[in-house]
């Protein structure tokens, strides 16, 4: 992403709003615990902007299908998987 790629998202959502029918989604991990699975530009730009919520959608990760999740684990391999999975 360029340098100030936050910035001009931020820009753009304090001038066209944000756009809802893009939500954050959220896994609801076995233990209870919430994990934000993308959307994390769109996070940063909301943060720069002061807001302190973002719209989200949420779904139990045991819902989620088994190659989905592995793509998840793929994407993020730096994540402490074991500690939020049985």
């Amino acid at each position: 992403m360029p340098p100030n790629h936050i910035q001009d998202l931020a820009n753009k959502i304090r001038t066209n709003g944000y756009d809802l029918a893009q939500p954050i989604p959220i896994a609801r991990m076995p233990d209870g615990r919430l994990v934000q699975l993308g959307g994390h530009h769109r996070s940063a730009a909301m943060a720069a902007l002061n807001e302190r919520t973002i719209p989200g959608r949420i779904v139990d990760w045991i819902t989620i299908s088994p190659a989905t999740q592995n793509k998840y684990r793929q994407m993020f391999p730096n994540f402490p998987w074991d500690d939020y999975l049985p």
